[in-house]
């Protein structure tokens, strides 16, 4: 990963990078998503009016958590024209099941309601 501009310190004291995503073939890195939780529920990027029960939004497999696909989709919304994301979604969408399925169509209706290009797709399923 290349790393565009040095790190700068805003005002407020945060660091901000910036990463050049375009192309990354080695999967060398982690990515962390900061959200906000209830007890029971996973506040999709600070949007209370898009929740996932935390059983639902937080998976596991051998006992690693990990975000559920529809979410981590629903992240890569914003960024569709990029080919990984794109890719991500071809090759993740057809495997969800049908509950997944209905939360994320209703989740990006709600993000995009004008409509997504994803949406389409979607309905094809």
């Amino acid at each position: 990963m290349k790393v565009l501009q040095k790190p700068c310190v805003r005002d407020d004291d945060y660091f901000l990078y910036e990463f050049d995503d375009k192309g990354i073939t080695n999967f060398n890195y982690m990515e962390f998503l900061f959200n906000t939780s209830t007890e029971n529920s996973f506040i999709f990027d600070g949007n209370a009016n898009i929740l996932r029960c935390i059983d639902k939004a937080i998976l596991k497999r051998d006992n690693i958590p990990y975000l559920s696909p529809e979410l981590v989709l629903l992240y890569k919304a914003r960024g569709f024209e990029q080919k990984l994301n794109q890719f991500d979604f071809e090759k993740t969408v057809s495997e969800m099941d049908d509950e997944q399925m209905a939360w994320f169509y209703g989740s990006l209706d709600m993000l995009y309601p004008n409509g997504h290009v994803w949406g389409s797709v979607i309905s094809r399923y």
